[in-house]
């Protein structure tokens, strides 16, 4: 049999021929893709420091108790997380998160026809630090770190209690607090320095209800 030269097949389909071959390179490359393990973003802590620890967190809120849900929710994540060895004992660690709660608010957002409250949103405002036990310094600050979580009451669909809102906003602030820690700065989200209430003014609503005229009595 006669061989046949690319130079014998026409112009179209040798145009052909080099769009499949392309077209197939690029599918075995997005297979390869697909394929590829999973990799974990990039652990920037110190090497010095080998094992972390939580410090209980102050609360300077008038919510009680709050400072201890965090942190148990916090010390739970850092095990999850598994890139580091965390310390039961913050003591014995090389480093260890510090924090301290500085803002609880929360707030009516919305509310039904007869304006009872059926949205709330709890925003709450806090101080991170890291510090290193090998070398007794901090290394970084976390100014004014927030989490806002918005949530309807517990008789709207879909609603929750108020403990319910809260565990799933410690959960949030866990994962923040976490991913800055093992990340490194510019992974989390802090509060302006302006937005943030004075402890000593009452929070006002986002929306609140509308003020009807008081009536004189007869």
């Amino acid at each position: 049999m006669r061989k046949i030269s690319f130079r014998q097949i026409p112009a179209t389909a040798a145009l052909f021929l080099s769009a499949f071959g392309v077209l197939s390179s690029l599918f075995f490359t997005g297979c390869g893709a697909m394929n590829a393990e999973y990799v974990p973003p990039t652990i920037i802590i110190p090497q010095n420091i080998k094992s972390i620890g939580v410090q209980p967190f102050e609360n300077k809120t008038s919510q009680p108790g709050i400072e201890n849900k965090l942190w148990l929710a916090v010390t739970q994540e850092f095990i999850n997380d598994g890139r580091i060895r965390y310390m039961d004992d913050a003591k014995k660690a090389d480093g260890v998160v510090v924090g301290t709660i500085i803002q609880y608010v929360e707030t009516e957002t919305s509310h039904d026809q007869n304006l009872i409250p059926t949205e709330y949103q709890i925003w709450v405002v806090m101080n991170l630090k890291f510090l290193d036990q090998t070398k007794n310094q901090y290394l970084w600050e976390e100014p004014l770190m927030e989490q806002k979580f918005r949530y309807f009451t517990e008789t709207q669909p879909g609603g929750m209690t108020r403990e319910q809102a809260r565990e799933e906003l410690w959960s949030r602030f866990a994962i923040d607090i976490v991913k800055r820690t093992v990340e490194g700065f510019g992974t989390v989200t802090s509060a302006s320095p302006k937005s943030i209430p004075s402890q000593n003014k009452t929070p006002v609503p986002i929306n609140p209800p509308p003020a009807y005229p008081t009536t004189a009595p007869y």
